[in-house]
């Protein structure tokens, strides 16, 4: 993956990765601007077995099977995966993440047991001689070539379970091999075993919990887009989404004039700093994430024009410019004029005469005070000659934002 993008919103797996640390690496690939990523990894049985095949063949079995072993518990987790990621990579965490797929939608159980009977009893009376395909084509009562061939069509179990959907059938097939209930014989074609655990559940000596099978209805989730997007044409979403997609129009429209993608005209996270900072002159614009002094130069008046027109006010003073300018008048330039050779840390001591000093207890409670008088980043930036970093990140050390 030579991805060389910082904006990467969407990272997709169609099959399973061979090891932990290559879905790690390969993940690490989105949000690098420092904006949420959403990574979605699909996972069928297939995939297994055709890794397992490859980590039979390769010079280190042992260690390709164990890594394989741990990708797969966690594509079949039901705990927190941030979780599982930082224990593999020796570190741990003492909450969830609130994030993956299992945090928002923890997994309901109910009593299986009568779907797994059913389920093993048709890999049983095939003598244990078919895969997934035919075992979901035993269970629906379907006619397939490879059925008819076998005689499957016989069995007593034969559409057992024509009830349940075909995928859904898969879905419990796989659980039954995350829970122990069947096992591969990767020797013998890739059949299906039933193990003594599988045993006890056909017999009726144990019970088996599967869990609940829930699928989003895409046409649900198209609708909600959709009232989400009439929400805010209806002003009632937040200003500064508002702002964002406005800003984001005017990227799009920018990008098409000059003919290059809409990142290399701002980034996603710059769009966002200028959501919430709103910065309405050319200075402020210019210290904002990601904004230099050619992006400045080359975009400044549209952007800061849209960003004062949403404001309905006009631009403020320019309080760096002016002051350079009367010191090039007194020929005292050395104090106020930014060189560009200068590095991060010292540009931003000139420009703010606070920047990288301690903040006091009464400097927080001032800085709280303002932001509750409704003060923007702006305007408490030019209060505390702090950059829009460090006021952000002591709010957020107060509380006052995420």
């Amino acid at each position: 993956m030579g991805i060389d993008k910082s904006n990467i919103r969407f990272v997709i797996h169609y099959n399973l990765p061979k090891s932990i640390e290559s879905f790690y690496q390969e993940i690490g690939r989105g949000g690098r601007d420092g904006l949420p990523t959403e990574t979605i990894l699909f996972y069928n049985v297939q995939d297994l077995i055709t890794l397992r095949s490859f980590a039979e063949e390769s010079g280190q079995r042992e260690i390709n099977i164990e890594k394989l072993n741990r990708m797969q518990e966690y594509a079949e987790a039901q705990v927190c995966r941030r979780r599982i990621l930082l224990n593999y990579f020796g570190e741990t965490s003492e909450c969830s993440c609130g994030n993956c797929d299992v945090c928002k939608n923890p997994p309901q159980h109910f009593d299986g047991s009568i779907l797994v009977q059913k389920a093993l009893s048709a890999i049983k009376r095939c003598n244990e001689e078919i895969g997934f395909t035919i075992a979901v084509d035993v269970l629906k009562g379907n006619f397939s070539p490879a059925v008819i061939a076998k005689g499957y069509d016989k069995i007593k179990t034969f559409a057992s379970g024509r009830d349940v959907p075909a995928n859904d059938w898969r879905t419990y097939l796989l659980q039954m091999l995350q829970m122990g209930y069947i096992e591969i014989a990767y020797n013998e074609d890739n059949h299906l075993k039933v193990t003594p655990l599988g045993e006890d559940i056909l017999y009726g000596r144990k019970q088996a919990q599967l869990s609940v099978i829930v699928r989003e209805d895409l046409r649900v989730t198209k609708r909600k887009r959709k009232h989400i997007m009439e929400e805010q044409i209806a002003g009632t979403a937040p200003d500064e989404e508002l702002l964002f997609e406005k800003l984001r129009a005017l990227r799009k429209t920018i990008a098409e004039e000059i003919g290059k993608p809409a990142y290399i005209v701002l980034s996603d996270k710059s769009l966002h700093a200028l959501a919430s900072e709103k910065p309405t002159n050319l200075f402020l614009f210019g210290n904002t994430y990601g904004i230099g002094e050619h992006k400045k130069t080359q975009f400044g008046e549209r952007f800061v024009d849209l960003i004062c027109n949403h404001l309905r006010v006009n631009r403020s003073p320019e309080p760096v410019s002016s002051i350079q300018n009367q010191a090039m008048d007194e020929d005292t330039a050395t104090m106020s004029y930014i060189n560009p050779g200068l590095s991060y840390m010292d540009r931003q001591k000139q420009l703010y005469s606070k920047a990288y000093a301690p903040w006091t207890e009464e400097e927080e409670k001032d800085l709280l005070l303002y932001y509750q008088q409704g003060k923007t980043i702006a305007e408490l930036v030019e209060i505390f000659q702090r950059n829009a970093g460090a006021i952000r990140s002591r709010l957020r050390k107060l509380d006052c934002i995420m």
